[in-house]
């Protein structure tokens, strides 16, 4: 996703776009329903938001945040807040004028219009498309880490600030009934897998990451597996994170252990093109792919004459779902870039 968010370093760099392929190919998976309540799924949300604040942390350069905070509004607002409002705006039409009379899911067109401003996941607000929360706590995360950074020549500061970050995202769904605007409370929790990105960005210039070690792939295979298996299920987009030493053990290790797995791949040729492919185009499909699923069970179901209970839970089944839902992402980011560039963050 950061590839249309914040400014990245010129050259690409192949294990990153797919590790972001990887984190699109599972949230598609988990947002397909159909491997709900299985094990599968706990070891996949434990982590995979998590990873998008952390690989965009991990492509940020100092000099963005060195600049007036106006400068930097202005740039966030280009990059994150244009396709918000774009793709929510469009969610809403799609769901008022189409999805809404074949799907059984309440829609409150004067609610939900008034969702798109309140850009959070309390209530229902953002029901019709609700992976949207994620661009508004990306940018809010983006705010507070401008003030961070400041604090960076005081290393004790700075990481005494992202341990209260850590604490306040963690406790503030659970003192506060009422979910601030524009998540601004799990944001804080957000922030602290963006800071230690941005804190291991040098090691990806250096081409020695950590998550690249094969003793630290095999660690983090053995704490993600354990600790995911202790914590309940996670559920970041209402701060939902179990127990907190559970979380974070469990998030960092699943990080590190597939950053380690995408580094491999990037070595697979053809196998790296792909997936590098899917890397560059997960806002678009990261935007779209739930507005994509009632239009696949439509198809699945009228013209091929699919029974609904076949649909409704399997691994391939959610495979099947992700697949097309990517590949249809895939065909409406190329359309984006070429004629409407500024509605998905970037330049004319």
């Amino acid at each position: 996703m950061n590839r249309a968010f914040l400014q990245i370093m010129s050259k690409r760099i192949a294990w990153i776009d797919i590790l972001r392929a990887i984190g699109i190919i599972l949230v598609t998976l988990v947002h397909t329903g159909r491997i709900s309540g299985s094990f599968i799924e706990d070891y996949i949300k434990v982590f995979f938001i998590p990873l998008f604040f952390f690989i965009s942390g991990l492509l940020v350069k100092s000099s963005f945040y060195e600049q007036k905070f106006t400068k930097v509004l202005g740039v966030l607002t280009r990059r994150i807040i244009v396709p918000y409002f774009f793709f929510a705006t469009a969610s809403y039409l799609l769901w008022l004028c189409l999805i809404r009379h074949f799907k059984s899911q309440s829609f409150y067109p004067a609610k939900h219009f008034l969702g798109i401003l309140y850009a959070s996941t309390e209530g229902g607000w953002l029901s019709y498309n609700i992976a949207l929360w994620f661009f508004s706590s990306l940018f809010i995360v983006n705010i507070l880490f401008f003030f961070t950074h400041k604090l960076r020549d005081n290393r004790v500061l700075f990481y005494s600030v992202i341990l209260l970050s850590s604490v306040v995202g963690y406790v503030c769904p659970v003192l506060f009934s009422l979910r601030f605007p524009w998540n601004i409370g799990i944001s804080f929790t957000g922030l602290v897998f963006f800071s230690i990105g941005y804190l291991l960005s040098p090691q990806v210039k250096k081409r020695k990451f950590i998550g690249h070690n094969k003793v630290v792939a095999a660690a983090s295979l053995i704490l993600w597996t354990v600790f995911t298996y202790l914590n309940s299920t996670v559920e970041f987009y209402i701060g939902d994170f179990g127990n907190y030493f559970f979380f974070y053990i469990a998030a960092f290790s699943g990080i590190f252990l597939f950053s380690f797995i995408a580094n491999l791949a990037s070595k697979i040729h053809y196998f790296d093109l792909v997936l590098s492919e899917v890397g560059q185009r997960t806002l678009t499909i990261f935007s779209t792919h739930l507005l994509i699923f009632p239009f696949i069970s439509g198809f699945l179901v009228y013209v091929i004459d699919l029974s609904p209970s076949a649909l409704e839970s399997g691994f391939l089944i959610a495979f099947l779902y992700s697949f097309i839902a990517i590949s249809c992402g895939i065909v409406l980011s190329l359309l984006l870039n070429r004629y409407a560039p500024q509605l998905v963050g970037r330049s004319g």
